[in-house]
């Protein structure tokens, strides 16, 4: 499969995995300044050439939302791919999404996928993510098994990473039979010439989450002191280099947010 490059955005690396194609994250100046400020992948040029005109765009419909159990929790990331970054927030949202006081008990992980980068030949392609593993060790254990496999039940939290082969409708299932999920997806890996982000929201958008066209790049994206909580526990600043940004409606809980958007969000009922 071979990818489409966008306009005004490096490429750096090519990473094929399940069936996607994974377009390496630029790594520009031009694309945020040193204060890590948020940008689309649009150039800033086009805003003289637009301002006589009015957007008459109208904002996308929300779906039907479907059902989520009192018990399901979900936590949605945007940027898919084995994450090697922010390891408090990680455990925070590990443990938020097993419903467990951190330190209380050992995590049993799934992993919805096919491909082991602890055992492949090829590391998955995947690249350096010795970090995460050594994360998890601290947690839990981890497996990379497809939910035709396995009983999901028998794992505390899933993680659905959309950049591989995760069906929707088993993850839809899973929220509304009470399960813990991370999400992930972003603008930077294309399955079939659709971006993750795309077809996650084919998912969350029924419930009452989505991803946006904007993204953020900041290596330094500072989080303020009343928001260090749950979620962002003792996380003064997150790597949210080229994370897709979120939109919402209804029960969403937001724990951190730009101008443009969400960065990280959480759904639980009360």
């Amino acid at each position: 499969m071979t990818g489409v490059y966008k306009p005004g955005v490096i490429l750096v690396a090519l990473l094929t995995v399940s069936g996607c194609v994974r377009w390496g994250i630029p790594d520009d100046e031009g694309i945020a300044d040193e204060n890590g400020s948020e940008s689309d992948s649009s150039s800033d040029s086009s805003s003289d050439s637009s301002s006589d005109t009015t957007d008459t765009n109208e904002p996308e419909p929300w779906p039907e939302q479907w059902p989520f159990s009192a018990e399901s929790r979900l936590v949605v990331w945007g940027k898919s791919g084995i994450p090697t970054s922010n390891p408090t927030m990680l455990t925070n949202v590990f443990y938020y999404l097993a419903a467990v006081t951190p330190g209380e008990a050992q995590l049993s992980i799934l992993w919805v996928g096919n491909c082991d980068p602890r055992t492949d030949a090829q590391g998955c392609l995947a690249g350096n993510v010795q970090p995460f593993f050594d994360l998890v060790d601290g947690l839990g254990t981890i497996e990379f098994k497809t939910l035709n496999t396995v009983d999901p039940a028998a794992y505390d939290l899933v993680i659905a990473d959309f950049c591989s082969e995760v069906d929707g409708q088993q993850i839809a299932t899973l929220l509304a039979d009470g399960a813990g999920v991370l999400a992930m997806g972003d603008g930077f890996c294309l399955l079939q010439g659709r971006s993750s982000a795309e077809v996650a929201n084919d998912t969350l958008a029924h419930f009452g989450v989505r991803f946006s066209d904007d993204q953020l790049f900041s290596h330094d994206f500072t989080i303020p002191v009343d928001k260090q909580v749950d979620l962002l526990a003792e996380v003064p600043s997150l790597d949210a280099w080229g994370v897709s940004l979120q939109e919402s409606v209804g029960p969403i809980e937001v724990a951190a947010e730009t101008l443009d958007g969400y960065v990280l969000t959480r759904r639980s009922e009360p």
